[in-house]
C-alpha cells in the first residue's frame, strides 16, 4: 500500500475539512447509538494517517466514541498523539497505555486506539465489530474493484454503516487557464488508474463503483460533491498538487516532458503571483444497511 508523508497530510487537512459534504452525516451518530444499543459509538477509520478524519468527525458526531485508527504506516500512526496535542478542539488529552483519551469538554469524549495493518494484503484481519461506523478519507480512489468488493462484503456482514469522504472524481479546473491544462488532467487521470498497492486502482471511477458495490450488498446510498476550492491562501497545497500532477503526467507521457514542464513553470508563476485558483473534484458517500430502516 502506498504511504503519504505527514507533511502532505498536514497540508491537505484544512481544504479537506472545508470541502466535505457536511449534510451527509446529519443524524448519523444518533442512528448509530440506537443500532449499537450502547452509549459509546464504535468507529473504524481506514487509512487513518495522523488522524485527520477523527479530528474532523469527532466534534461533529459528538458524544462518547471509540475509534480504531488503521494504517499501513506505523510512523504516521506514531504521529497521532503529537497532532492531537496541538488540536484546539481537544483541550484534554491523556494516554492510558496504548489508548489515547480525548475530551472536548461536554461535546465529545473519545478513546482512540491505533493498529498498523497493511490493508492491501490483510483486509481479512481487519477488526470490524457489528454495527460499527466504517469510515475512510481519500482512500477509495487508490484501491482496486476487487479490494473494494471485498470491503463491501465485510461491511455488509458486520451491518456496518459506511462513511467515505473525499474520493477523487477526475475533475480538475485551473484558473487562469493555460494551454496544457486538459492534457495534464487527462494524463494524471490515467496515472490514477495505476496500481497503488491494492491492484489496478479505480481512480476517478471509485465513487461510482463504491455506490454500485455497496448497493449490491443492500445499502441505501447517499452521496454529494466535496470539492476542493483552492485559492491564494492555499499556495503550499497548490504547489504540491501541480508538481505531483506534472510528475504523474510525465510518467505516462515521457515524450511530452518539455511541454508538460513548461506548463508547470507557468502554473507555478500563477501561484506565486497569488492569482491561481484550483478546483479539484471529490465525492462523499454515506451508506446505511437497509435493515436499519434509514
Amino acid at each position: 500500500m502506498n504511504s503519504f508523508s505527514a507533511q502532505w497530510l498536514d497540508l491537505r487537512e484544512p481544504p479537506d475539512a472545508a470541502a466535505r459534504a457536511a449534510g451527509l452525516y446529519t443524524g448519523l451518530v444518533e442512528e448509530l447509538a440506537l443500532r449499537q444499543r450502547r452509549s459509546c459509538v464504535a468507529i473504524v477509520d481506514l487509512g487513518a494517517g495522523t488522524g485527520a478524519n477523527l479530528r474532523y468527525a469527532a466534534p461533529r458526531l459528538g458524544g462518547a466514541q471509540e475509534w480504531l485508527l488503521v494504517d499501513s504506516d506505523p510512523l504516521l500512526l506514531g504521529g497521532v498523539e503529537d497532532r492531537m496535542r496541538s488540536w484546539r478542539h481537544a483541550p484534554s488529552i491523556t494516554a492510558a497505555g496504548e489508548t489515547l483519551i480525548l475530551r472536548g469538554g461536554a461535546q465529545f469524549d473519545c478513546r482512540v486506539q491505533r493498529l498498523a495493518l497493511d490493508l492491501a494484503t490483510q483486509l481479512p484481519q481487519l477488526p470490524l465489530p457489528d454495527n460499527v461506523l466504517l469510515t475512510a478519507s481519500a482512500l477509495l480512489d487508490l484501491v482496486s474493484e476487487e479490494w473494494l468488493r471485498a470491503l463491501s462484503r465485510r461491511a455488509a456482514q458486520a451491518a456496518a454503516t459506511v462513511w467515505f469522504a473525499l474520493t477523487y472524481d477526475g475533475n480538475i479546473d485551473c484558473l487562469p487557464q493555460e494551454p496544457g491544462d486538459a492534457e495534464i488532467r487527462e494524463l494524471m487521470n490515467v496515472h490514477q488508474r495505476r496500481d497503488k498497492g491494492f491492484g489496478i486502482a479505480l481512480g476517478p471511477q471509485a465513487g461510482a463503483m463504491a455506490e454500485q458495490l455497496f448497493a449490491e450488498q443492500g445499502y441505501r446510498i447517499h452521496s454529494a460533491p466535496s470539492v476542493w476550492q483552492l485559492g491564494p491562501q492555499h499556495a503550499a497545497v497548490q504547489h504540491a498538487l501541480v508538481a505531483g500532477w506534472c510528475a504523474a503526467a510525465c510518467d505516462i507521457a515521457p515524450h511530452r516532458v518539455a511541454a508538460l514542464t513548461g506548463w508547470l513553470v507557468r502554473r507555478r508563476a500563477h501561484i506565486d503571483a497569488a492569482r491561481s485558483r484550483l478546483r479539484v473534484g471529490h465525492v462523499d458517500m454515506v451508506g446505511r444497511p437497509r435493515n436499519n430502516g434509514a
